[in-house]
């Protein structure tokens, strides 16, 4: 009995998914890139747990957000994590390897000694 509560919930929500992805997939171009979006983040094999652990485990600090996206066609975790001196990390990890493939200073960070940013004036 428990193991037909347990597939019958699988499927609900496997339902309840596909529902949403049809609702969207009826709407505009700006929809068909929100539903493409939902499509990888489902295929994705790095989850949002594991993107905010690999986020600190390249920049130690408090993860303060962490956001899938796709770009040029890869899905990617984009985290921001705070470092005990104030200063802000972001980076993007690959969503299906785990790969940190970008990491930086936030803009406001990156401040020369002028006090302007990146060597302006």
């Amino acid at each position: 009995m428990k193991r037909n509560l347990t597939i019958a919930a699988v499927l609900g929500a496997v339902a309840v998914s596909g529902a949403g992805l049809a609702i969207a997939a009826g709407a505009g171009e700006r929809d068909k890139e929100d539903l493409m979006e939902a499509q990888a983040l489902q295929a994705a094999k790095v989850q949002l747990a594991d993107a905010g652990r690999i986020a600190l485990q390249s920049a130690p600090g408090v993860l303060s957000e962490v956001g899938f996206e796709v770009e040029k066609g890869k899905a990617v975790w984009e985290a921001s994590v705070i470092a005990k001196d104030g200063s802000e990390t972001e980076l993007m990890i690959d969503a299906d390897t785990g790969k940190v493939l970008a990491k930086k200073m936030a803009a406001e960070d990156r401040e020369d000694e002028d006090g302007d940013q990146d060597g302006e004036g």
